[in-house]
């Protein structure tokens, strides 16, 4: 196994590839190449951040599901703050002032359907791509807006397993986040 760093440059983190073979029986050569960018870029903003619900005292948090364990579509809702790891968020931050927040294995929040911006469109964990319906403004005022459709992250109730979904910002108490360590 070969592995060579490429340089970091101010814009972009280290991009690693990995280079490795196997000789089979035939004689044929198989050549794996893995390669991973470290942030292209998105730069990162925070790590291990809890997203508490305003509306509810900071009791509840965004929950990714432990239900699958893992895959894509798994769901994101509201349950009480147990600091868990599928509680915790690494946000990241681009230059244009847009994030994507990276849960549970890697996973980042996205909006189901890459294409719905639908009042109530569930958010889910998907494989992070970057695409516009992972990206999110962090505003101000504790509210999550999604890029694309311009709508928040809200919670239905403030209850345990209540889905996070996307409404109309409101500036109301289910759709403004405290993010703390």
């Amino acid at each position: 196994m070969r592995s060579h760093k490429a340089a970091e440059d101010r814009y972009h983190g280290f991009v690693n590839i990995d280079l490795g073979w196997t000789m089979q029986k035939s004689v044929s050569l198989m050549v794996s190449l893995s390669l991973f960018v470290a942030c292209g870029a998105v730069h990162a903003f925070g790590t291990n951040v809890l997203m508490k619900l305003q509306g509810s005292n900071n009791q509840f948090c965004m929950d990714a599901s432990l239900d699958q364990r893992e895959k894509d579509g798994d769901k994101v809702y509201l349950y009480k703050c147990t600091g868990r790891e599928n509680q915790r968020w690494a946000v990241t931050h681009d230059t244009n002032g847009q994030s994507a927040l990276v849960g549970l294995g890697g996973y980042c929040l996205d909006v189901r359907g890459s294409q719905s911006t639908a009042t109530g469109t569930p958010i889910e964990l998907w494989q992070c791509h970057y695409g516009k319906n992972q990206r999110f403004n962090l505003l101000p005022t504790g509210q999550i807006k999604e890029v694309e459709s311009g709508k928040c992250l809200m919670a239905k109730s403030v209850a345990d397993r209540a889905p996070i979904v996307l409404d109309v910002c409101t500036n109301g108490p289910n759709e403004k986040w405290d993010a703390s360590q």
